[in-house]
């Protein structure tokens, strides 16, 4: 993943998906965040330690919004051609059941990676593309962490912190 869509997201890490479970991980591999995103959940881990929040990663975007709650609504742009992919385009709205304005996006959906999509841009023009994709069942132990984890709300905020460091791939995984 290269871009994201808040300022200090610019710097590509490696993201890894399994139902739920998103795992993002940057710094070399030193450190990597987990979100649950049905319950909503991250786990901060690195070599000093883990953090535990109420909330989904922000480099979790835009699949933060696969929740059964929210309503979408699709609609097709075009096609275009991204990094040898030929996409569907399309512009999304999702509302959510607790917020006071829609998200929306628009999507480049590859046809030869079965829709995931290999581009996605803000509705404040901010860029994130998807490189290297590896479709199929990841590690399971891409997505271990302990349940001790101290409350990340505790210690100084609500939020995990937004790393940006070079990606390196995990042991026994691949980006995706």
């Amino acid at each position: 993943m290269v871009g994201g869509p808040v300022p200090g997201t610019e710097d590509g890490i490696h993201i890894y998906r399994s139902g739920n479970l998103m795992r993002m991980e940057a710094n070399e591999g030193r450190s990597y965040q987990i979100t649950d995103l049905a319950k909503k959940e991250t786990h901060g881990i690195s070599k000093t330690g883990c953090l535990k929040y109420k909330n989904v990663y922000v480099r979790s975007y835009p699949f933060m919004f696969s929740n059964p709650a929210n309503k979408f609504e699709r609609t097709p742009v075009g096609k275009e051609t991204v990094d040898g992919h030929v996409c569907q385009v399309e512009d999304v709205t999702v509302t959510l059941p607790k917020a006071n304005a829609p998200a929306k996006f628009r999507l480049w959906e590859a046809e030869d990676l079965h829709g995931f999509p290999v581009k996605v841009e803000t509705k404040m023009h901010r860029t994130i593309q998807y490189k290297s994709i590896v479709l199929g069942p990841q590690d399971p132990t891409l997505f271990i962490f302990s349940e001790e984890c101290q409350n990340g709300e505790e210690i100084g905020g609500g939020r995990p912190p937004v790393p940006s460091a070079k990606p390196t791939p995990a042991p026994g995984g691949k980006p995706q």
